[in-house]
């Protein structure tokens, strides 16, 4: 491939409730939900239409089909938050039923992203792990990565390759662990120092950025991505859901995103965007139509400067190869 060739990466962090039972209850969460399960084969058939290849970082619990099934695969040494509590808590508490077992596990979802052309299965952890959360320790870190490949391998006879840290949250520690047992990339945080915690201030800053570009540039060098042996594909920036409370600043979002794409694409750079499915459950009809807008702008590029879609695995293998 030619190096001087810029490539859009895009991430799915693939988590229903597991990524949000500490903050939210489920049924105040199930439209989201809804619209994710409904809106993943909808978003499959657009990658495919557009010829995109993405990665989808997927909660290891979500392999399972049930919760009898889950517990076979729950490791030994588990995270001891001091905060909150963990996701084995919940399970614990009996708040998994039949009714609600969609919420929980997603065999069927999964095998379609398997389906699909160019789709790049990934670990979003076991457990949804808190990486910065007190109580975490590289022990239990270690134990739920062992957990999430063995029933990536057990239930679909996959390995993963690549990692999606939840809430972006990792540090040396966790990125060695990830190097040890065999993955080759994560998504790290972008640059800007606005995007490293969840304080107020820097949280008003992305929301800013999402509509106008206040934290500097998006797209980057792939030179930049080798980390000792596992390679940093960064994030660049992420779709938020469309707002109808915000809709006067949807052409603003859409123009910055474009606009960052075409300078990723002229430039020879790397532009990396992410989001949740179940972002797409507030409206799902206008997500997939902003999806859709970003993908034909994807082609326009790809045409004229041959812009491509690469996975992170895809990217980090690349990137590896050059550097041999």
């Amino acid at each position: 491939m030619d190096k001087k060739c810029g490539n859009l990466v895009i991430s799915l962090d693939f988590e229903l409730f597991w990524g949000v039972f500490d903050v939210v209850t489920l049924d105040s969460f199930k439209r989201d939900m809804d619209g994710a399960r409904e809106g993943i084969p909808k978003l499959l058939e657009l990658f495919e239409k557009y010829g995109i290849h993405a990665t989808w970082g997927a909660v290891g619990f979500l392999f399972a089909e049930d919760e009898d099934k889950l517990k076979g695969y729950i490791p030994e040494v588990l995270p001891k938050y001091k905060v909150k509590k963990s996701h084995y808590d919940y399970i614990e508490s009996g708040s998994i039923t039949d009714e609600n077992s969609i919420y929980h596990f997603a065999p069927d979802l999964i095998e379609k992203i398997l389906e699909t052309p160019n789709q790049e299965l990934a670990s979003h952890t076991f457990s949804h792990y808190h990486g910065n959360d007190e109580g975490r320790c590289g022990e239990s870190f270690e134990a739920d990565i062992v957990a999430a490949k063995r029933i990536a391998k057990d239930k679909f006879g996959i390995v993963p390759h690549s990692l999606i840290f939840p809430r972006n949250q990792y540090d040396e520690t966790s990125v060695r662990i990830l190097k040890e047992q065999g993955f080759i990339a994560y998504r790290g945080r972008p640059e800007s120092s606005a995007y490293n915690g969840r304080a107020l201030v820097r949280r008003m800053l992305r929301l800013i950025d999402t509509y106008i570009p206040v934290c500097g540039k998006k797209y980057y060098d792939r030179s930049g991505c080798l980390r000792d042996g596992i390679a940093d594909i960064k994030a660049s920036i992420f779709l938020r859901k469309y707002s109808r409370r915000l809709r006067l600043l949807e052409p603003l979002k859409m123009k910055s995103i474009k606009s960052q794409m075409k300078k990723a694409a002229r430039k020879g750079k790397i532009f990396h965007i992410w989001w949740h499915p179940h972002n797409m459950g507030g409206n799902l009809t206008m997500f997939l139509r902003q999806t859709e807008e970003i993908l034909m702008y994807y082609k326009e590029l790809h045409e004229k400067y041959g812009f491509e879609s690469r996975s992170m695995g895809e990217l980090a293998k690349e990137i590896m190869e050059e550097n041999a």
